[in-house]
């Protein structure tokens, strides 16, 4: 498997020779403007320093500190808030790649070397301007979602087995003792009693459960419980009646069928959830303000 150094070298080695704050600050007499640009490296500064980020996503992320800088003088919304086009597309980024954490993975790969095509083009561009980062946004949404329907035709033959297993569910007729492999929660024995036990159901558990899987939609990234083991899966394909839903694990081609009555039980015992987008620029505030707030040294 490939290290992150050798996965980084095959992204196109080091990045380019970074421009200091202060020479593009020259561009301008305006001190607001040369604060701006001052936190906007600071910010890239505290995302190289990230232990959770992997070096290749680092390097490339890297190649956006010039630009960055560059469009803060032309767009005030930058610093304003964690919405802007350019950081939705570097958190994009980065949860995308943490959700195939295997260096080798070849759908990895290619979401990397997506990502280094549109870096590559924003790096290039003579002026900076917000509608490039929203290009930046639209092309990598549209990679993972070509990537999840790529992913579902591949399975069409189990996706099909699936869905005529829920409509003989539904009339309780005719159902096979096998169930084609799909877990259900006769097949949860293997969670571990003190797993169990460490997270007791509430109350109103099965409620927020149901809730819960009500709003589960495909591509939605969930940690659980299966078999024995924690695995990271992204939603795949849901019944037309939503009684069984195919999930994929986000390292591996391997697939799980699970019924619904095993998801909620997962859910209600805290052994299952949405995994939610980590916001790698919020932490890089949060770090700078730190810093910011240090007292100085003598």
């Amino acid at each position: 498997p490939l290290t992150p150094g050798v996965a980084a070298s095959r992204l196109g080695g080091l990045p380019p020779p970074r421009e200091h704050w202060s020479d593009i600050a020259r561009q301008t007499t305006q001190r607001a403007d040369r604060q701006a640009i001052e936190l906007v490296s600071r910010l890239f500064d505290a995302m190289q320093q990230d232990d959770r980020m992997p070096q290749d996503v680092a390097l490339l992320i890297s190649r956006l500190h010039g630009p960055a800088m560059r469009l803060a003088l032309r767009d005030a919304s930058l610093l304003d808030k964690g919405e802007h086009p350019l950081w939705r597309f570097v958190n994009r980024l980065g949860f995308a790649a943490e959700m195939s954490p295997d260096f080798s993975d070849p759908e990895r790969q290619q979401l990397l070397k997506v990502a280094q095509g549109t870096i590559d083009q924003l790096a290039s561009e003579p002026e900076q301007n917000t509608g490039l980062y929203r290009w930046a946004v639209e092309r990598l949404e549209n990679f993972l979602n070509k990537r999840l329907t790529r992913r579902l035709a591949s399975l069409a033959s189990q996706v099909g087995a699936l869905q005529k297993l829920e409509d003989k569910l539904s009339t309780g007729t005719g159902v096979p003792s096998t169930m084609h492999g799909t877990l259900d929660v006769p097949e949860l024995d293997t969670v571990p009693a003190n797993l169990m036990d460490e997270h007791p159901t509430m109350p109103d558990a099965p409620a927020m459960a149901e809730d819960w899987l009500e709003r589960l939609q495909p591509g939605d990234w969930v940690r659980m419980f299966l078999q024995g083991r924690w695995v990271q899966a992204q939603a795949l394909w849901p019944g037309e009646r939503r009684e069984i839903w195919l999930f994929g694990d986000g390292g591996s081609d391997a697939t799980w069928a699970v019924r619904r009555a095993a998801l909620l039980t997962l859910h209600s015992k805290a052994l299952l959830k949405t995994l939610k987008q980590r916001s790698i620029v919020a932490a890089a505030a949060t770090r700078v303000q730190e810093q910011v707030a240090a007292p100085k040294p003598a």
